[in-house]
């Protein structure tokens, strides 16, 4: 055993006298600037270092160090005798492409002058079932507010629907090109199961007036297409208080012959207060593409039954 620690003990002693002093400067390979405040780190140990104002470092190590910095690919050195000149890449992040039909064809988000966000499938699945309300308001100049079971009132950059009288134009809400905003300005994406929806598009300002008078803005619901052949089904059930209730049901099918998707959604209140009842029921149907075709022709429906009782108040 006493063997051991010496042997262990003149490892560190001799492993102390022959690290070196590591000197050298880290610079953009591109511009050749130095980089300041890079990290310079020595593997597996705690030691480490920042460049500083002239990009420049010294460490005591014998060991490989690595030098990263935000922006830069990060580089492993090895230490030598002489005076370092490392040179950082600059890290290119590629991001993937997204398409958007808002124009009636589909086209890449780069290159539509047009301000339009994108809620995507990743987005969607974020939300609870509950409500999409966050993920609405988590768009830059969108405000969505809940106005009864299974509908909201939609508000982009400032407009409102709190008068349809004269906002009712303002805005538009489709669904696979089928208009759904009521006539007194209520959007039913309550009507919608999260599970069936492929994005949604948001175009702010006057540039949806392509879908009509919707000077305000317009919202794109797209149906997403059963991925893999075969027949999916899903279903989801949600209770809650004032004897609210909201089911879902729906079945994909993918064959050689086309892309159905087909979805009953039941959703009703009793309310907080008197005469705030709500009750809905709605069938959503869609398909795309028939076998032998090259274009892929698409179909819409959609049957709605609302009944709403609502108190304003006296004031």
């Amino acid at each position: 055993m006493k063997h051991f620690y010496f042997i262990l003990l003149f490892a560190l002693v001799t492993n102390q006298l022959f690290a070196q002093t590591q000197k050298g400067k880290v610079t953009d390979s591109k511009t050749g600037a130095a980089v300041v405040g890079a990290t310079v780190k020595v593997l597996d140990q705690d030691e480490g270092a920042f460049t500083n104002e002239d990009g420049e470092f010294e460490i005591t190590t014998n060991t490989p160090f690595q030098i990263s910095y935000l922006g830069y690919e990060s580089q492993i050195v090895k230490p030598t005798s002489g005076y370092l000149r490392i040179q950082l890449v600059q890290n290119t992040l590629q991001l993937g492409e997204v398409f958007v039909t808002a124009y009636q064809k589909k086209t890449e988000l780069l290159n539509v002058a047009a301000p339009i966000s994108v809620i995507s499938k990743a987005d969607l699945q974020r939300a609870d079932n509950t409500t999409i309300i966050p993920i609405f308001n988590a768009v830059p100049g969108v405000k969505l507010d809940y106005y009864t079971v299974g509908d909201y009132r939609l508000n982009i950059r400032g407009g409102a629907l709190a008068q349809p009288s004269v906002h009712s134009s303002g805005y538009r809400m489709y669904w696979n090109g089928i208009p759904i905003t009521t006539a007194s300005g209520g959007n039913p994406l309550g009507d919608l199961d999260i599970n069936f929806i492929e994005n949604i598009e948001i175009i702010k300002g006057p540039g949806s007036s392509l879908y009509g008078a919707g000077f305000g803005g317009t919202v794109l619901v797209n149906t997403e297409r059963a991925a893999k052949l075969g027949t999916s089904l899903n279903t989801d059930f949600m209770l809650g208080g004032y004897g609210t209730l909201r089911s879902t049901s729906g079945i994909k099918h993918n064959d050689k012959w086309g892309n159905v998707a087909l979805q009953y959604t039941r959703a009703q209140t009793d309310g907080y207060r008197d005469m705030t009842d709500s009750e809905g029921n709605v069938v959503n149907l869609y398909g795309a593409g028939l076998y032998g075709y090259k274009r892929e022709p698409e179909f819409s429906l959609q049957l709605r039954y609302q009944k709403d009782q609502y108190c304003r108040g006296s004031g």
